[in-house]
């Protein structure tokens, strides 16, 4: 499996050290490469502190928060909120390659702190910085409240045994972020077809379906058409 997958974890607590301009810049290539390939118009910010420090949902749950990278696009953009997901967790797994601390943020940040065009949809942020060591008490803390992943079992139906390149892509979707760790990305496998789908009954299931379709052809290749409840197709 991608280390980056089994490494990543969200940070919340960063260090005061800020990114240099080589760093900025290579971070500014990718995201410009994912616009270029994807539609989207994701957008680094080198300081959004803004949008945390005068949010009150926001108190107590991060720390030094600065850099990140505005997930975003045009509204009439197809599968817009699924491309946001699918590209966005390109780039975090790609800053957690390079030694970043990264978290998906879609609700405790305030939106109006950034420059958003009328037709473009701002759907989360991405944290990007240097993760603060955790104290005792911080590990104390997380440990109580770890994510419980839900098993491949209760992720997918299959009227069969599942195929070793499925269990290999499940298992890199029960590591996927998800929204308020809802795990709700939900697969089928019946008479030899894989498909894909989310409830859709909050704002960021779309966006947790294109991460775990991301996740689940990292390790089993192949590709999954847009949309909630697409078919995937493999690759020999």
């Amino acid at each position: 499996m991608r280390a980056a997958i089994e490494k990543r974890t969200s940070k919340r607590s960063f260090t005061t050290q800020k990114l240099t301009a080589d760093q900025i810049s290579k971070i500014e290539n990718m995201v410009t490469q994912i616009n270029e390939k994807s539609g989207l118009t994701f957008e680094f910010i080198e300081d959004g502190s803004a949008g945390f420090t005068n949010f009150k949902k926001s108190y107590g749950f991060f720390k030094n928060v600065r850099s990140m990278i505005l997930t975003k696009g045009n509204i009439h953009l197809p599968h817009l909120k699924e491309k946001i997901g699918y590209y966005g967790e390109e780039i975090m797994l790609d800053l957690v390659d390079m030694g970043y601390g990264t978290c998906w943020v879609g609700g405790t940040l305030d939106r109006d702190a950034f420059m958003i065009n009328e037709d473009e949809d701002l759907a989360c942020v991405i944290l990007v910085g240097y993760a603060e060591s955790r104290s005792l008490k911080n590990k104390l803390t997380a440990s109580r409240t770890r994510i419980i992943r839900k098993p491949i079992s209760e992720r997918i139906i299959s009227d069969c045994e599942l195929p070793e390149w499925l269990e290999n892509g499940m298992q890199a979707v029960v590591l996927a972020p998800t929204a308020r760790n809802s795990q709700k990305v939900h697969f089928d496998y019946k008479d030899e077809v894989l498909t894909a789908s989310v409830a859709d009954d909050y704002i960021r299931d779309l966006v947790d379906l294109g991460i775990a379709k991301k996740h689940f052809e990292i390790e089993a290749g192949g590709h999954f058409e847009w949309g909630n409840g697409a078919k995937y197709f493999r690759v020999d």
